[in-house]
Formats: structure tokens, C-alpha cells, sequence
């Protein structure tokens, strides 16, 4: 199995909204990708995953989101593939400067992958706000 993990590109987004859009996941407009901190990781040159790492201007912490995986890959293989991603996406951060990266996740099988993939609970019932349009 070859992982490698590349930086998003503007031909990646219709394939992100049909992951998203298979996985009951509410999409992001192109416009709300970090370029330059979106990842897709591939596997045997397939995209398996995406993820964003949102940075602050404190570094302190950094926010990831938007995590999908191709639907199409399951299994022990795509896992394994996935904790390299969480590895890098990690490491990335700490090179960065950053201490921390927090992720939100409100099903309950994303909480539980995050869990699998190394992740922490830090807060219980939590919702999110935003405002703007």
C-alpha cells in the first residue's frame, strides 16, 4: 500500500461534495477551503481522504474540519491510511508552531473515529454558532 498526501487543488472540490453529500455531511463552499492547509491523502494514487487545518493567529491551536473519506474504500486499509493522515496533519501543526489541534464532531461515528485515529474528548453537548451570511 503507497500513501502519499498532497495539497488540495480546485479540481479535488466535486469530488469532496459527493463524498460529503454521500456521507450526510454539511459541505463547504470552495471558497471556505484553506488552499494552502486542505490535504488529500491517496492510496495507491486513489483519494481516500480529505481533511482541512484551519490556522489561528495565536499558536496555540489549530482547528481541523471537514474530515470525509472516499466512500468507496472501507476496511483496515483505509483506517490505517487514515491514522498517516491524522500523523501528518499533526506533525504539520506541530512544525507550524501550533501546540494543539481541535476538531468538532457531532455524529457519533465520527467521534468514535476520531478516538480510533488517536484523538481526546475535551467537551461534552457542545454545539457551534456561527454569524455572518
Amino acid at each position: 500500500m503507497n500513501i502519499s498526501i498532497r495539497h488540495y487543488t480546485p479540481q479535488d472540490f466535486k469530488m469532496l461534495e459527493s463524498w460529503w453529500k454521500y456521507t450526510n455531511q454539511a459541505g463547504l463552499t470552495e471558497s471556505m477551503l484553506p488552499n494552502e492547509t486542505t490535504f488529500v491523502m491517496e492510496i495507491d494514487s486513489v483519494p481516500a481522504s480529505c481533511v482541512c487545518l484551519y490556522l489561528t493567529n495565536c499558536y496555540e491551536l489549530a482547528y481541523l474540519g471537514n474530515f470525509v473519506s472516499n466512500p468507496e474504500l472501507k476496511g483496515p486499509k483505509r483506517h490505517e491510511a487514515n491514522k498517516e493522515l491524522m500523523k501528518f496533519i499533526k506533525d504539520f501543526a506541530n512544525e507550524s508552531g501550533y501546540k494543539h489541534v481541535l476538531a468538532f464532531a457531532k455524529e457519533e461515528k465520527l467521534k468514535t473515529h476520531f478516538e480510533t485515529l488517536g484523538m481526546r474528548k475535551t467537551l461534552k453537548n457542545l454545539d457551534s454558532f456561527v454569524v455572518g451570511e
